[in-house]
């Protein structure tokens, strides 16, 4: 038996490639999943299953090529029951043969459009990730003293804890005073007096408010007015937030949790933003700074409502920018994924849950890069991980559409 007439695999699998853009063949590929065999080795059962198999490549050939099937008569085709036997060197070479001369047919000016094509779909990618390690790693952020000298304010919102709690001591630190606003009073006097003891030298000041906002009382927003009037504030950090307790589904989400989340994420916001903003505004320089979330920017089942949330404050953020673009005051939105804090519930930190003390120094150091949040107004992601993260995903969605398209 000729070694061209032998088939070499027990099961076979008939692929046929093709570009996304026409409907000719690359290939047909016949490949051995399993022990190689002669043909002469299978029993019955195995025969009919192969003698189906060559009746669906033949017929897919012909469809494919409009032409016939090559094929050889061995003397042992009787015994065997086959009416065709594959010589797949002569497969390989009537495929050659159609292959070159379909690209023959191709005129030089298509050949170039898709080269074109391919080379800047490429050079797309490779230029955006080069904006992203630039972005990260190189490139250093719009300094806070852009917004206000030292001694100007930055009013922090949900500042007794975790983000909110390092943005205050950060900024203390670099010589800005302080509003501090949370629910807790206790938790805000002990904040206020560690940080004026440990920069006393740089005569850091504090003032604080306690105010519940998921209560949405027009007593505490006037509080927070007259507290706030006659200051020169240069940053406003709106971090204050809520999420889920636990992970729910929509329709068994407790009403009173539904408007906790919308009262504390949205409008206690865009409130604090309409007090403190005016004043940046008449002023001419200002950062209005909130917390976001990748729950927001991607669908997130089971936390619909906070999603929800945080994808208004993203759309919200944009729109502001838009408005107040070219009177001196910045809008951003920082997107992250989990920090260690009491919100998370998250406790150990990993190379993609930062401890807020590295996510804030980030923040505050990336000011005006855009990070992982390529393509997306008044929108920045600067911790390294969370944006290496979302530049992966963003690339792949982009992919699925493409193929959609």
């Amino acid at each position: 038996m000729e070694k061209e007439e032998r088939i070499v695999f027990q099961n076979a699998t008939f692929l046929v490639v093709c570009p996304w853009w026409a409907t000719w063949p690359f290939e047909v590929m016949i490949i051995s999943k399993q022990h190689k065999r002669a043909l002469v080795d299978f029993d019955d059962e195995e025969k009919q299953d192969f003698a189906e198999a060559i009746a669906e490549v033949t017929r897919r050939y012909d469809n494919l090529f409009e032409t016939s099937f090559p094929y050889k008569e061995p003397l042992w085709e009787k015994t065997l029951g086959l009416r065709q036997v594959i010589s797949t060197n002569e497969l390989e070479t009537k495929i050659q043969g159609t292959m070159d001369s379909f690209a023959a047919k191709i005129p030089n000016t298509l050949l170039l459009a898709l080269a074109a094509i391919g080379f800047f779909s490429a050079s797309s990618k490779i230029i955006s990730y080069a904006r992203l390690l630039l972005s990260l790693f190189v490139l250093g952020g719009k300094n806070l003293r852009t917004y206000g000298k030292k001694g100007s304010w930055a009013v922090i919102t949900g500042a007794s804890d975790g983000i909110g709690k390092e943005y205050a001591i950060q900024l203390a630190q670099k010589g800005f005073n302080l509003v501090l606003v949370s629910r807790t009073e206790t938790k805000l006097q002990t904040l206020a007096q560690e940080i004026e003891q440990k920069y006393v030298g740089s005569q850091v000041k504090c003032k604080i408010l306690a105010m519940d906002f998921s209560k949405n009382d027009d007593g505490d927003y006037a509080r927070l007015k007259a507290l706030v009037d006659g200051l020169d504030v240069a940053i406003l950090l709106n971090n204050v937030g809520q999420s889920h307790s636990v992970p729910v589904p929509f329709l068994q989400t407790p009403q009173q949790e539904m408007k906790d989340i919308i009262g504390i994420n949205c409008l206690a916001t865009l409130r604090v933003t309409q007090i403190v903003a005016p004043g940046m505004v008449q002023r001419k320089r200002g950062l209005i700074m909130t917390m976001g979330s990748m729950g927001g920017w991607m669908p997130t089942p089971l936390l619909a409502t906070y999603s929800g949330s945080k994808a208004f404050l993203q759309h919200w953020s944009a729109a502001l920018s838009s408005e107040l673009s070219g009177t001196g005051v910045d809008v951003e939105l920082v997107l992250s994924y989990l920090v260690v804090s009491a919100m998370s519930k998250v406790r150990k930190p990993t190379a993609l849950i930062p401890r807020p003390r590295p996510f804030v120094k980030n923040v505050l150091n990336k000011i005006g890069r855009s990070g992982g949040a390529q393509n997306f107004a008044a929108t920045r992601t600067p911790y390294w991980s969370h944006a290496l993260l979302q530049w992966v995903r963003a690339l792949k969605k982009a992919e699925r559409e493409a193929k959609k398209a």
